[in-house]
């Protein structure tokens, strides 16, 4: 008994659509401060999903997820960022998201899967420090040293400690999780 084909690109909108709603609730419900003197830097697993998104349907399917998922967090779990939350979230998982899965893109072992991870983990905590820099004073208030002020003991270990938690949950589920992605359901 064969059913009714479906078509691939309806499937795969599908799939990217149910990663989106997920990564959308991990960031809105689970999340916790990772640096307890500076409990607004709090850590969310959403990133995990978006980066399987990445190495299941390349960067830039990843990059439009990540763009969803921080519209659609500022929508309904709004943060009081705004723009620049929605900005600043789309910068640090993107370059999460994409660094990683174009390294793992070029050559999909398990070796490469650990680079790209590492690498991107990298990335995003360095982007984020002009990021805050840049727009963290226009979204606090806050003058610019006093935001240089908490980047080395605020702003880059949590980037670092988010995107390493993240990566490594990544790389042990990501098979897993990609088996039942590629299973025709």
């Amino acid at each position: 008994m064969g059913g009714i084909p479906v078509n691939p690109q309806l499937k795969r909108l599908t799939r990217l659509a149910l990663m989106a709603a997920l990564a959308v609730l991990l960031a809105g419900f689970v999340k916790y401060p990772l640096i307890p003197a500076y409990d607004f830097l709090k850590y969310d697993p959403a990133d995990v999903v978006l980066m399987i998104a990445g190495f299941l349907y390349g960067p830039l399917w990843g990059l439009g997820l990540v763009l969803v998922t921080a519209v659609f967090q500022e929508m309904f779990f709004s943060t009081g960022a705004g723009w620049i939350g929605i900005i600043m979230h789309f910068c640090a998982s993107g370059t999460l998201v994409v660094v990683s899965s174009c390294i793992y893109r070029y050559k999909k072992t398990r070796g490469f899967a650990i680079l790209a991870l590492v690498v991107g983990a990298v990335c995003r905590a360095g982007i984020m420090i002009p990021l805050n820099l840049l727009l963290t004073p226009i979204y606090t208030g806050w003058p610019r040293a006093a935001v240089a002020g908490v980047i080395l003991p605020a702003i880059l270990p949590f980037n670092a400690i988010k995107a390493c938690i993240n990566a490594i949950i990544t790389f042990f589920v990501y098979k897993r999780v990609s088996r039942w992605m590629k299973a025709d359901w």
